[in-house]
């Protein structure tokens, strides 16, 4: 009798099945995603924040902005990082409010420069702090989200 936790697929998908996001819970206080380096996966990423933000009582606005923010530093990680690569998104909550890093393996030929201006405006003007570093291959942006606005609950 087979694992009922295991997937069963034919030989012929195992490729398909290679390629699906996933999502580990690794503590209370951090989730975290990986995608294929596919922009089709960034509604994977707004699903996985919105739900972990409206469960920490973020209102309405506050889970569109994450939601938004979530959508273009994964953008931005995977404009910056290999076609080939997995680009991984980490939640975490902290006392102050819920950081967000997403991270993949950098592209020779991009640099944090040559993402997107427009992107970074927003997500800087959405967030309390931005950083974004490129350093032996690796790409990776942090932002610091505010705790959420616990009058408007």
């Amino acid at each position: 009798m087979p694992d009922e936790h295991a997937v069963l697929a034919p030989k012929e998908n195992q490729h398909f099945m290679e390629t699906l996001p996933v999502m580990e819970i690794l503590s209370a206080y951090e989730v975290v995603v990986c995608v294929p380096n596919d922009p089709t996966f960034l509604r994977v990423i707004r699903l996985v924040v919105a739900s972990l933000a409206a469960d920490l009582h973020y209102n309405y606005d506050e889970v569109e902005d994450l939601k938004i923010v979530a959508d273009e530093i994964v953008h931005l990680a995977m404009t910056a990082c290999d076609a080939n690569s997995v680009v991984t998104l980490i939640a975490t909550l902290e006392p102050d409010g819920l950081r967000l890093l997403a991270h993949g393996q950098s592209d020779a030929h991009s640099t944090p420069g040559a993402v997107d201006p427009i992107s970074m405006q927003l997500v800087s003007t959405l967030t309390a702090r931005m950083q974004q570093t490129d350093v032996e291959g690796r790409y990776e942006i942090s932002v610091k989200c505010h705790a959420p606005n616990r009058a408007d609950s």
